[in-house]
């Protein structure tokens, strides 16, 4: 399905929106309630998808951050049309050698079902444990694009996240529409114009 898969670190600085650095959203509220979002005996992941891959990595490495960054997600993209897939969480446990060990896998399905694609293993975290009150954005984010051959519709795209440490595997869904009209093919056109 996807025409390109490259991982950002979270860990690296990129320009981009200040607005991201606005507000104090609950990121776990409802947890039990959403697909997308869920807890474990304290492990706290939240699924994200976002235009702004690059911003969302500045917000959280910025050195006087909110404890919780605005997201600014989506839920439908166009083919051609970068966006990130990530995780937030909070509460991973810390093995014998004082670092969590915390690692996500991402699958994009079609609308019949099928597994498009499959990124294995990218880190959530592999440091201590950060302090519960700052969520963290995954030390890995999944940039990537659709194709115009792929089929319009929701697709689902998949996180399985395994706390190595305490054992502990929760998968969360989240739906992402891939859009053909003419009408989303300005917007993205537009939005490429101002990227670039």
């Amino acid at each position: 399905m996807l025409r390109r898969a490259l991982v950002i670190a979270a860990v690296f600085g990129f320009c981009c929106a200040a607005v991201l650095m606005a507000g104090a959203p609950d990121y776990f509220g409802d947890a039990g309630k959403s697909s997308w979002k869920s807890e474990d005996e304290g492990l706290q992941v939240r699924l994200g998808i976002t235009l702004y891959p690059q911003g969302l990595v500045k917000a959280f490495d910025a050195p006087e951050r909110p404890a919780r960054p605005v997201l600014l997600e989506t839920d439908s993209v166009v083919p051609e049309q970068i966006f990130g897939v990530y995780v937030v969480f909070s509460g991973c446990s810390e093995g014998a050698d004082g670092n969590c060990d915390t690692t996500v896998v991402y699958e994009i399905v079609l609308p019949d079902g099928t597994v498009a694609v499959r990124q294995d293993s990218l880190p959530v975290w592999q440091r201590p444990a950060p302090a519960p009150e700052m969520p963290q954005l995954s030390e890995g984010v999944w940039v990537t694009s659709a194709d115009a051959a792929d089929p319009a519709g929701a697709h689902v795209v998949r996180a399985t996240v395994t706390d190595h440490v305490a054992g502990k595997t929760i998968v969360l869904e989240r739906t992402l529409v891939l859009e053909h009209d003419v009408a989303s093919a300005i917007r993205a056109q537009a939005y490429r114009s101002t990227r670039e």
